[in-house]
């Protein structure tokens, strides 16, 4: 079976949960603008700025991987936590995280096997206000201070560099 065959049955069904929470899963992207962003900018960030997680599918070769990471800081941009769905299993995937030997991405991002997308809802469901809140106040001071923006990211890479080789930081 192909990837979206298998994740999207089960995530077509949250839409079609009778609970008060309110989910917005479409696989069929009306606008082709980018291959890999459905709809405009200003769209996705208004929904973003509605939700409290962004879901992110997997890809399966790395040139895919800018779309993937292009979603990951619109959603910390907006402050929504990123909810990585993971092929084969995540410890593959984190590594290729920016920045991920310095930042710990489960703090502000969640991560879900492949094999457990079924248990989605319920996942997402079981985090406390607090939990949440937390989350998403960390994620947007990592995109603030490491992802934001070009001076951000070539600071951050500049900082990276420093530590690897052992210089004190500026």
């Amino acid at each position: 079976k192909h990837i979206k065959d298998i994740i999207e049955e089960p995530l077509m069904s949250i839409n079609d949960d009778k609970t008060s929470d309110k989910a917005v899963i479409d696989f069929h992207c009306a606008s082709k603008e980018d291959p890999q962003l459905c709809g405009t900018y200003q769209t996705r960030k208004k929904l973003l700025e509605l939700s409290n997680f962004a879901l992110i599918l997997p890809t399966t070769n790395l040139s895919s991987l800018s779309g993937v990471l292009a979603r990951a800081s619109e959603a910390l941009e907006s402050s929504a936590i990123p909810v990585f769905v993971c092929l084969p299993d995540c410890e593959h995937f984190k590594p290729y995280l920016p920045f991920a030997a310095v930042l710990d991405w489960s703090r502000f991002s969640l991560f879900l096997p492949m094999a457990r997308v079924t248990e989605l809802q319920f996942l997402l469901r079981s985090f406390p206000d607090t939990d949440l809140f937390e989350m998403k106040r960390q994620g947007r001071l990592i995109w603030q201070y490491y992802l934001g923006s070009g001076p951000a990211i070539l600071s951050s890479a500049l900082n990276f560099l420093r530590s690897r080789i052992g210089l004190p930081p500026a």
